[in-house]
């Protein structure tokens, strides 16, 4: 069964959505595969800053986790459903 137009463009912009946010992550985890400072504090003397990044098992698994969010919209929009994947035991 075909999608209404409006729900189409509801996913589509999700999709659309979903793929900005991976490329920003995928950059954000190469920055920090480049650059692996866990965390640092900075202190002014009149005050203090503390910054701390994302573990990258974290990240990846966000990325992980966002793409397989936007293969299953893009199945609902192609109308193709669950997709069957064979497990060998």
């Amino acid at each position: 069964m075909p999608l209404e137009q409006s729900r189409y463009d509801i996913i589509l912009a999700r999709v659309e959505s979903l793929r900005r946010q991976e490329t920003a992550l995928q950059a954000a985890l190469e920055s920090f595969m480049s650059n692996p400072i866990s965390s640092y504090k900075f202190e002014s003397g009149e005050g203090s800053q503390s910054v701390t990044y994302k573990n990258t098992d974290q990240m990846r698994n966000d990325l992980y986790t966002i793409q397989a969010e936007i293969d299953m919209l893009v199945r609902k929009l192609n109308g193709t459903g669950i997709y069957n994947m064979p497990i060998n035991r």
